[in-house]
């Protein structure tokens, strides 16, 4: 039955106007109010097709990024975490010199302690943070995720919270 409706629903498509069989089919009035009343019936009987028409699944524009920065993380999850899998750790990389290290590592220490995330801290020069093509410091990397850049401490703490609830 299903095959018939996606047929009749991909058929009602190429009709210029829903309903209203023109040009796209070459069909006699009585064959057009047939196809109509066919059409009509498939779609009262499972209107799912029309409704994921409507109402498609959102695009994740980010979908590659995401999953290639996945699979760096997995490569490398024993030398980023200390070991893989790594639940409730955070890897982080800094930089001798930088202000911005500074704050944040001290940030996510508070933090970490408060909800008993261990912290792993490797240079931003390293040999690591270059295998990761890592830009400036700071930098954080989760199990899942990468955080470019200094985090204000309430957005990072979200996050930590939001990952240990999983």
């Amino acid at each position: 039955m299903r095959a018939s409706n996606a047929a009749l629903i991909g058929l009602a498509l190429s009709v210029p106007a829903l309903g209203v069989a023109g040009p796209g089919l070459p069909l006699t009035a009585l064959e057009r109010e047939a196809f109509r009343a066919e059409l009509r019936a498939a779609l009262l009987a499972d209107p799912s097709p029309i409704e994921a028409a409507l109402n498609p699944p959102p695009i994740d524009l980010y979908a590659d990024d995401k999953a290639a920065d996945l699979a760096l993380i997995e490569a490398h999850g024993a030398a980023l975490f200390g070991t893989w899998p790594a639940p409730n750790r955070i890897a982080f990389f800094t930089k001798d010199g930088c202000e911005d290290c500074m704050k944040a590592e001290t940030e996510l220490l508070e933090i970490t302690q408060n909800l008993g995330w261990d912290v792993i801290t490797h240079p931003a020069d390293g040999p690591l943070a270059r295998n990761l093509s890592l830009p400036d410091a700071p930098f954080y990397v989760l199990p899942d995720m990468f955080l470019r850049g200094w985090m204000p401490a309430p957005v990072l703490e979200r996050y930590l919270i939001k990952r240990a609830a999983d």
